[in-house]
């Protein structure tokens, strides 16, 4: 069994722009040469204010390929590496601040076996450098105590750039897991209020539930993230062009403002 090791970087001002997420302005080196072959990594960012996602990728200087992008929180990575591999990290910001990234590769040696993945994705994110800088979907709020919504869309008009789950409304690649992450928008100054959650996959009208019944405590007062649920990636295929949507109950609606929604693929 190898030592797991984690390698840290101050990414620097990075980019700010609408095209960013498809073309980083600043990549730095978080690993140089890997020196054996990686399962995956655990990503743990440290934003300094206002961060909305890392990114990781593979390749010579000027020449890297994203392969994943993760919120703020961070998570695990399932996209192996091989060894030899220059590993460069970048974040997405509304401002110019710095930010910090650690990564923790995985040794191949340690699992039983590499994850079949090539990328990891998240989203749907909208980035630009004007005004209509956002985070990311958010669900309207719940009208009766203890009843479902209807399903409601997860889209976001402008996001369509690379590496996005969404393309706007629709997935935009395929991918073999799929998963959510998401944030309880409750009212109030303190305190909290469980979410009931369930997510479709299909046109509107002829959606299909794939995860039901996700219940967690949602205890923030009117911000995306961080997530206060967040899952493991699940073997739930979904392809170019599905819909996604979510629906969800509250005991109490006057403590709901909505649900924050992150979905996250891989393939």
């Amino acid at each position: 069994m190898s030592t797991i090791t984690g390698f840290h970087a101050v990414l620097g001002n990075n980019f700010r722009d609408e095209d960013g997420l498809r073309n980083p302005g600043i990549w730095t080196e978080l690993i140089a040469s890997t020196s054996e072959d990686y399962a995956g990594f655990y990503v743990l960012g440290q934003p300094e204010s206002d961060c909305h996602v890392f990114m990781l990728a593979v390749g010579a200087a000027g020449s890297e390929v994203t392969f994943a992008v993760v919120p703020p929180e961070g998570m695990f990575v399932p996209v192996p590496i091989a060894a030899g591999s220059r590993i460069s990290g970048a974040s997405q910001w509304n401002t110019t601040n710095n930010s910090e990234m650690t990564i923790l590769p995985v040794p191949s040696a340690n699992v039983a076996a590499d994850p079949s993945v090539t990328k990891f994705h998240t989203g749907p994110w909208l980035f630009g450098s004007s005004g209509a800088y956002d985070d990311g979907f958010f669900t309207t709020a719940a009208t009766t105590n203890d009843v479902k919504t209807a399903w409601e869309e997860v889209s976001l008009a402008g996001a369509n750039v690379s590496y996005n789950v969404l393309n706007g409304d629709s997935v935009g690649e395929d991918y073999s897991y799929f998963g959510v992450a998401l944030s309880g928008i409750y009212v109030g100054v303190s305190g909290g209020i469980f979410y009931t959650v369930d997510v479709a996959i299909g046109a509107s009208g002829a959606e299909i539930a794939v995860l039901e019944n996700i219940v967690f405590e949602g205890t923030i007062n009117g911000d995306y993230t961080p997530f206060q649920f967040r899952s493991e990636l699940f073997p739930i295929a979904v392809s170019t062009g599905d819909r996604i949507s979510i629906r969800y109950s509250v005991p109490d609606v006057t403590k709901d403002a909505g649900l924050g929604v992150l979905l996250m693929a891989a393939g």
